[in-house]
């Protein structure tokens, strides 16, 4: 999932009934980074998620006061370090 499926997930939620009482719309995108925390370089990472815990932190955060919509995915696999150019 890429910036542009983010993009149509916040177009979905904006463009349902009751959504001008939404005042946040929170997306989190995570990248490799290219040192670990002690400074030592990193190539990537193979990211696994169990997706039944996911399933279910979504179905809690959705019963949460004020909250109109929940929607997680998590990239699994082989993930490559950022770079800079």
């Amino acid at each position: 999932m890429g910036t542009a499926e983010v993009d149509d997930w916040i177009h979905e939620v904006k463009s349902q009934p009751g959504s001008a009482a939404i005042g946040v719309i929170l997306a989190h995108q995570s990248i490799v980074r290219g040192t670990s925390r002690c400074g030592e370089p990193v190539r990537g990472m193979l990211l696994r998620t169990d997706g039944d815990r996911l399933e279910d932190v979504l179905v809690e955060a959705a019963t949460w006061p004020g909250v109109y919509v929940v929607r997680g995915w998590a990239n699994e696999g082989p993930l490559s370090a950022a770079t800079t150019s």
